[in-house]
């Protein structure tokens, strides 16, 4: 009889503690400056993007938006909209004069540097490859 009041206990704690939520993976932070490339075909258009945390809990906000600059080389600065990091997932929407670029892209592991592709207003894709600055 006390060994199977054990076993149930033992097995009462194993489903509690299978229940308990488990810590969620720390958010990437991609905030700070970047050096991008993209491969329009006849050759690598260069430039650099800024990055900075939108919000984040105090605001409301989950911590994964991201809110910035984009300035292609020898051409105007561009507002990065909104930049969202979900996992390894990450897009992005940078306004020009022209409408929106889109970007969807993978961020490595170590968050140092991110590769994808962006599209143009008439659907126009390029591969993007960005790196993190140290």
């Amino acid at each position: 009889m006390l060994r199977n009041a054990l076993l149930v206990f033992v097995a009462l704690l194993a489903a509690a503690c299978a229940r308990q939520p488990r810590p969620s993976a720390p958010l990437a932070d991609v905030s700070g400056r970047w050096d991008f490339s993209i491969d329009i075909g006849t050759g690598l258009a260069r430039g650099e993007m800024w990055l900075f945390r939108r919000g984040g809990p105090a605001a409301g906000q989950s911590g994964s938006e991201f809110t910035g600059t984009l300035t292609p080389s020898g051409t105007n600065t561009l507002p990065v909209r909104v930049l969202t990091v979900a996992g390894q997932q990450v897009r992005m929407t940078v306004d020009s004069a022209d409408g929106p670029v889109t970007f969807d892209g993978t961020l490595a592991g170590d968050a140092q540097s991110m590769e994808g592709i962006v599209v143009y207003h008439q659907g126009q894709r390029f591969a993007l490859t960005a790196r993190k600055r140290g």
